[in-house]
């Protein structure tokens, strides 16, 4: 039996088509990506293994849906990584044959939290000698199910400086961030690190840190021709996670230190809604921070589409000022400081000064009152602001997201408007309706487009059924008319291919499960 040297891409479904995908079902596109997969010829320190060739890894970007099941994505990928991790491990015979008798490898490449990284760490004799042959596969599982434990040991133990620091920071940002985003939040980590501690850097460390980690504590990918960085699973910021939970200093350092708006929000958000230790520990310079970086840019991504709604790419979502706000609100409310409250007055101040020159985000807006008439409302600010947001949000009515807004907006507080302005808006809300167009291509659209219609106009007082039937109605021409445009794909050449993956995985761990029997003794 050879050893596997290197794996080719995975063969592409054939004979697809368009079919019906239900209202409800998001589009997916799919853009096969090669990436060079860290060679595992440089994985022996690390993870204690012999030199074997190198995997190349055929990676699939779904974009504008969720992430591909671990059980059908990259099988063929996750069998052969694992059968060269089995046939060059250093374990006793008896313990390989505990991983492949009764089709066990198939629970392993299909587990949620399959990872290079986890199989190197259990398939050495060093880290499993304790075991009897019996519990070796269970407690295999177990380590998968949380695989905290080898998380920790790799980062304190086998990770350089700045691979560490690239994961800390990472930690502190949103699940997806561009590639060039990570990199600018890690120079400015890592230099004030630097400055702070002492130790030596260079201007490649990102790349070096960037190349340790990918594929095994985190994955890059691309949406378009944006190259984006995530976690490899969620087990690894449930880890890191944990970590800072404990470790107060790296917590401070991290927001000290903050590129990006977000990284407050998620620093804020803590351990699985916990906050961490150090937000509580450094309260005031936590506050401190969030002011001096409240105009910071965001890093959290929002995929593009073009006008067939084919994802062409991501950037950056700008949160509005409203939501910045918002998000100010709720750390003055959880620390209850002086200056927590201060921060929020002085915004609130700012905010109205930016309404009364009609400049604002009416949706952020609103749930921004909703908020303040919660938390703050015998206040001084929120009263004026009230006041300002009134004007604001009954002049400009422009579309349908406008109207909604201030329907909201009336249902919370109905005695600020008088009834000259009831009046005025009501002329122009059936003004809207009879110029609204009943022509767009989307049907999901179309309802939508009714459905709001008929809040505002139940809020306003104002008939709209008529308007709300003919909408409707297209909706449905528009869906038959597609359902009859689209058939059924031809799925045979695809699944006869996942039929002869599925048979060279058995085939493969077959024929070693054999070479491991006949030098057993019998």
């Amino acid at each position: 039996m050879q050893p596997l040297l290197a794996i080719e891409q995975l063969r592409s479904g054939a004979g697809l088509r368009r079919r019906d995908r239900g209202p409800s079902t998001p589009r997916v596109h799919a853009t096969p990506n090669i990436v060079q997969h860290p060679s595992l010829k440089e994985l022996p320190d690390r993870l204690g293994l012999s030199a074997v060739g190198t995997v190349c890894v055929s990676r699939t970007v779904l974009r504008g849906a969720p992430h591909a099941s671990p059980a059908r994505k990259g099988c063929p990928i996750r069998a052969k990584i694992l059968y060269n991790h089995i046939f060059f491990s250093d374990l006793p015979d008896p313990y390989k044959r505990a991983l492949l008798e009764d089709s066990r490898y198939r629970t392993i490449l299909r587990h949620d939290n399959y990872n290079p990284r986890i199989i190197g760490h259990m398939t050495q004799a060093r880290h499993v000698a304790h075991l009897p042959v019996a519990m070796y596969f269970p407690n295999f599982i177990e380590n998968m199910d949380n695989p905290t434990r080898i998380w920790d040991h790799a980062f304190r133990n086998q990770l350089s400086e700045p691979a560490q620091h690239l994961l800390l920071l990472m930690a502190s940002m949103p699940d997806e961030v561009l590639l060039r985003d990570l990199e600018f939040a890690f120079n400015r980590f890592f230099q004030y690190r630097r400055t702070k501690l002492g130790f030596a850097c260079s201007s490649r460390d990102f790349e070096r840190a960037l190349k340790e980690l990918d594929g095994n504590f985190i994955k890059t990918s691309l949406i378009g021709k944006d190259q984006i960085a995530t976690f490899h699973n969620p087990s690894v910021s449930d880890f890191l996670e944990n970590y800072l939970y404990d470790s107060s200093s790296d917590v401070l350092d991290l927001f000290e230190s903050a590129a990006f708006f977000d990284q407050f929000i998620h620093l804020w958000q803590g351990k699985a809604g916990t906050r961490f230790r150090g937000v509580e520990q450094y309260s005031a310079k936590f506050t401190k921070a969030l002011a001096n970086h409240f105009y910071d840019p965001n890093c959290k991504v929002i995929r593009m589409g073009d006008h067939e709604g084919k994802i062409t790419g991501a950037k950056p979502w700008q949160s509005p000022l409203e939501a910045r706000i918002s998000f100010a609100i709720e750390v003055a409310d959880g620390l209850g400081t002086p200056d927590s409250r201060s921060l929020v007055g002085q915004l609130l101040r700012t905010l109205q000064n930016r309404l009364k020159e009609g400049q604002g985000d009416r949706e952020s807006l609103v749930r921004l009152l909703r908020k303040l008439r919660a938390q703050f409302s015998e206040s001084e600010e929120t009263q004026s602001l009230l006041v300002a947001a009134r004007d604001f949000l009954t002049t400009g009515l422009e579309n349908i997201t406008d109207f909604s807004c201030l329907a909201m907006f009336m249902s919370d507080d109905p005695a600020t408007m008088s009834p000259l302005d009831l009046d005025r808006i009501r002329r122009e809300f059936r003004g809207f309706c009879e110029t609204c167009d009943l022509w767009d291509s989307d049907p999901d659209w179309l309802r939508q487009q009714a459905d709001e219609i008929e809040t505002v106009g139940s809020a306003l007082d104002v008939e709209v059924h008529s308007l709300c039937s003919d909408l409707r109605d297209r909706a449905d021409e528009l869906e038959n008319e597609q359902k009859r445009s689209e058939y059924e794909p031809d799925d045979s050449d695809s699944w006869s291919s996942l039929e002869r993956s599925t048979e060279d995985i058995d085939t493969m761990f077959a024929g070693l499960l054999h070479e491991i029997d006949e030098r057993l003794p019998g």
